[in-house]
Protein backbone atom coordinates (compact mmCIF):
# COMPACT_ATOMS: atom_id res chain seq x y z
CA UNK A 1 0.00 0.00 0.00
CA UNK A 2 1.29 3.47 -0.84
CA UNK A 3 1.97 5.78 2.06
CA UNK A 4 0.24 9.11 2.27
CA UNK A 5 2.50 12.08 1.63
CA UNK A 6 4.23 10.61 -1.42
CA UNK A 7 4.64 13.08 -4.21
CA UNK A 8 2.96 12.53 -7.56
CA UNK A 9 6.43 12.21 -9.08
CA UNK A 10 7.21 9.29 -6.75
CA UNK A 11 3.91 7.66 -7.65
CA UNK A 12 4.60 8.13 -11.36
CA UNK A 13 8.06 6.58 -10.96
CA UNK A 14 6.57 3.63 -9.08
CA UNK A 15 3.88 3.19 -11.71
CA UNK A 16 6.46 3.21 -14.52
CA UNK A 17 8.68 0.79 -12.59
CA UNK A 18 5.90 -1.78 -12.34
CA UNK A 19 4.80 -1.19 -15.93
CA UNK A 20 8.32 -1.82 -17.26
CA UNK A 21 8.74 -4.84 -15.02
CA UNK A 22 5.43 -6.18 -16.22
CA UNK A 23 6.49 -5.79 -19.83
CA UNK A 24 9.71 -7.67 -19.16
CA UNK A 25 7.79 -10.41 -17.40
CA UNK A 26 5.37 -10.62 -20.32
CA UNK A 27 8.28 -10.78 -22.80
CA UNK A 28 9.90 -13.54 -20.78
CA UNK A 29 6.63 -15.47 -20.62
CA UNK A 30 6.03 -15.03 -24.35
CA UNK A 31 9.57 -16.15 -25.18
CA UNK A 32 9.22 -19.25 -22.98
CA UNK A 33 5.86 -20.04 -24.54
CA UNK A 34 7.28 -19.56 -28.04
CA UNK A 35 10.18 -21.86 -27.20
CA UNK A 36 7.81 -24.57 -25.96
CA UNK A 37 5.59 -24.20 -29.03
CA UNK A 38 8.59 -24.37 -31.36
CA UNK A 39 9.78 -27.56 -29.63
CA UNK A 40 6.29 -29.07 -29.93
CA UNK A 41 6.11 -28.04 -33.60
CA UNK A 42 9.46 -29.72 -34.25
CA UNK A 43 8.25 -32.88 -32.49
CA UNK A 44 5.00 -32.97 -34.49
CA UNK A 45 6.81 -32.39 -37.80
CA UNK A 46 9.21 -35.19 -36.95
CA UNK A 47 6.31 -37.55 -36.22
CA UNK A 48 4.55 -36.56 -39.44
CA UNK A 49 7.73 -37.08 -41.44
CA UNK A 50 8.24 -40.50 -39.85
CA UNK A 51 4.66 -41.53 -40.62
CA UNK A 52 4.97 -40.23 -44.20
CA UNK A 53 8.15 -42.28 -44.71
CA UNK A 54 6.41 -45.41 -43.39
CA UNK A 55 3.50 -44.92 -45.79
CA UNK A 56 5.84 -44.22 -48.68
CA UNK A 57 7.89 -47.34 -47.93
CA UNK A 58 4.72 -49.42 -47.70
CA UNK A 59 3.50 -48.12 -51.07
CA UNK A 60 6.87 -48.83 -52.63
CA UNK A 61 6.79 -52.39 -51.29
CA UNK A 62 3.28 -52.82 -52.69
CA UNK A 63 4.44 -51.63 -56.11
CA UNK A 64 7.42 -53.99 -56.00
CA UNK A 65 5.08 -56.87 -55.22
CA UNK A 66 2.80 -55.97 -58.12
CA UNK A 67 5.84 -55.70 -60.39
CA UNK A 68 7.07 -59.17 -59.37
CA UNK A 69 3.63 -60.69 -59.95
CA UNK A 70 3.34 -59.12 -63.39
CA UNK A 71 6.82 -60.35 -64.36
CA UNK A 72 5.90 -63.88 -63.25
CA UNK A 73 2.73 -63.76 -65.32
CA UNK A 74 4.59 -62.46 -68.36
CA UNK A 75 7.20 -65.22 -68.07
CA UNK A 76 4.47 -67.86 -67.93
CA UNK A 77 2.90 -66.70 -71.19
Amino acid sequence: MIEQGRSSQDLKWLENYFKEGGNKMAETYINELKSKLDARKKEILSQLNEEYNKILKSRFEDLESVKRNILKEVQNI
